[in-house]
């Protein structure tokens, strides 16, 4: 968690003189979270503790990590990361097992 909250800092410290590139890469996470949010709204009742099967947890994460990778790279990322493979993970969540 701290990681995140300092990749927040430095977002906003990058901010005054990127506003453009931010409001891009943030429309590419905006994009990936509502598919996330309608993957999560279209889920079979009972998964897991919060009603999420472990596949869209891990998705969940690699779009904070995506945030990091985008608005704070010199933190680095836990794992690679791109707005690809957060598709494909988010389609391989959302296939019939």
């Amino acid at each position: 968690m701290p990681r995140y909250l300092t990749a927040i800092e430095r977002r906003l410290e990058k901010l005054p003189n990127n506003v453009a590139r931010d409001r891009t890469q943030m429309a590419t996470v905006q994009l990936l979270e509502d598919d996330y949010d309608d993957a999560v709204a279209a889920r079979k009742p009972g998964r897991g503790a919060a009603g999420v099967s472990p596949e869209l947890a891990a998705v969940r994460w690699m779009l904070e990590e995506l945030r990091v990778s985008l608005f704070a790279v010199e933190l680095g990322t836990a794992h690679t990361v791109s707005e690809k493979r957060i598709r494909t993970a988010l389609n391989k969540a959302l296939s019939p097992s």
